[in-house]
């Protein structure tokens, strides 16, 4: 049987991952939260796809799953996003990516992580995606919903506050 070189890739990202995984497990019980949950589910999928390009025939609807749409995409959205990508200039996009970059690790560094991602969002959303205001609202709040519940009270970890409220 002829390996495939994306089943050598899988296999070693499978091969790192579990290196990391089984490092972590030497950690500090709240220390090695965050590996274990990254790690464990990449492993499990990992493995589901090895043994997809392995057995395909023993594992079709496993593979049929995976290539079934699962959401469907309006096709009047898919070609109002292709018309505004087509006509935006494609000069200084790049510079454009830096900037929004830039301006969002110094609002981490100037106001902390809880106030510069929602900040980051609505910019980014309302202002450079040109999404409706009320989304971008919703979006930001969730994400700080979840960053302040997620990281702060389930597992402890204190994020920077920034320097202009520490």
């Amino acid at each position: 049987m002829k390996v495939k070189g994306n089943i050598v890739f899988a296999l070693v990202l499978l091969g790192i991952t579990l290196f990391f995984v089984l490092g972590s497990l030497s950690y500090d019980p709240l220390a090695r939260q965050l590996p274990l949950l990254v790690g464990i589910p990449v492993v499990v999928f990992l493995i589901l796809q090895i043994l997809m390009q392995l057995f395909p025939e023993a594992l079709g609807w496993l593979v049929r799953m995976d290539s079934r749409q699962v959401i469907r995409v309006d096709q009047s959205l898919a070609a109002q996003a292709k018309a505004v990508r087509a006509t935006r200039e494609e000069k200084g996009r790049e510079l454009e990516f830096y900037a929004w970059t830039g301006v969002f690790l110094l609002a981490i560094y100037l106001l902390g992580f809880l106030t510069a991602v929602p900040l980051f969002l609505v910019g980014l959303l309302y202002l450079r995606l040109k999404e409706k205001l009320w989304v971008s609202l919703v979006v930001a709040a969730v994400m700080w919903v979840v960053g302040y519940i997620g990281f702060i009270k389930l597992m402890e970890v204190p994020l920077f506050k920034g320097i202009l409220w520490d």
